[in-house]
């Protein structure tokens, strides 16, 4: 039975956002991905059975005053930033790194204490023509050492759709 246009076009409108998210990311097997509500904040994220998350928010640069289109140094900034002077976290060290696609980012780790436990956020930060993309791992110190090598896999084969 041949599908009538209209529908085709209908079903065609209803798949196409769940296929074209502006990124490419493997779920750990240490970890489970969550099913985001249609207005998160993020695109992505994952949790382990012992608190460790790990999520990607995708923030469309140039669309208004809030996000403008700035390069990577710009934004490792503004939000190294507010994380301190905002949220308490004291930045441990940055790095400079590459998706598996090639686009050159920025990785900022950060820590803070809460009730007398020591919690890490961890952000590659990557600036692509289009979108720029937060990929944060966040946890208390132990669970996220032990959680590390996963993490660090999906972290590292993270791709940027062009």
């Amino acid at each position: 039975m041949k599908t009538p246009p209209m529908l085709s076009a209908l079903l065609l409108l209803v798949l196409l956002p769940a296929g074209c998210a502006p990124f490419q990311i493997d779920t750990p097997d240490e970890m489970v991905a969550l099913q985001e509500p249609r207005r998160s904040a993020y695109a992505y994220r994952a949790t382990s059975v012992d608190g460790v998350v790990l999520g990607v928010r995708t923030v469309r640069a140039g669309d208004n005053q809030a996000t403008p289109l700035a390069d990577l140094a710009f934004w490792s900034d503004a939000i190294a930033t507010m994380l301190r002077d905002e949220r308490g976290y004291a930045l441990l060290d940055t790095a400079d790194i590459r998706s598996a696609d090639g686009t050159p980012g920025r990785a900022l780790h950060f820590g803070r204490e809460h009730d007398g436990r020591q919690f890490r956020y961890d952000l590659h930060l990557y600036v692509g023509r289009r979108y720029i993309h937060i990929l944060e791992v966040g946890g208390l110190d132990e669970t996220l050492d032990a959680r590390r090598e996963a993490v660090d896999e999906a972290l590292s084969g993270y791709r940027i759709r062009r």
